[in-house]
């Protein structure tokens, strides 16, 4: 096994997961109806990804405890996501078949703030069991 390693992060790079964030603002209305809150586009906005940094003023302004949030919105996220995998409503760049040629010299692996869950179902769902090299 080669001592060089090519890391590449999954959303937006391997998996197109944000052209259509069909399956984001599902969990995301999941979440506020689970919690009860309004399903608003400023609410739906607080739980973004790109917000979720701010996750303590967040579920101050929400009215919710910040380990409450971030666990129901896990919960969605993770699920909506799987399913989207799983349904083919995100898919893989086409690009991703040339990490193929870098495998005979390089380990190749992803870094993700997707949960572990998320990422190990793209990798099982599209054949690519044999590309990376996690553990």
């Amino acid at each position: 096994m080669s001592h060089y390693a090519a890391v590449f992060d999954m959303d937006g790079v391997l998996l197109d997961s944000e052209s259509n964030p069909e399956w984001l603002n599902k969990a995301v209305v999941k979440t506020l109806d689970f919690l009860g809150l309004p399903v608003t586009e400023r609410n739906m906005e607080y739980l973004y990804p790109r917000n979720i940094r701010k996750l303590e003023d967040i579920s101050k302004k929400l009215g919710v405890s910040a380990d409450i949030l971030w666990d129901v919105r896990n919960k969605f996220y993770k699920g909506e996501k799987i399913k989207a995998i799983k349904n083919r409503g995100i898919t893989p760049f086409d690009d991703i078949k040339y990490l193929y040629l870098l495998k005979d010299n390089y380990e190749v692996d992803i870094i993700s703030n997707s949960p572990q869950e998320v990422v190990d179902v793209f990798i099982s769902e599209f054949g690519y069991d044999d590309l990376f090299t996690y553990s």
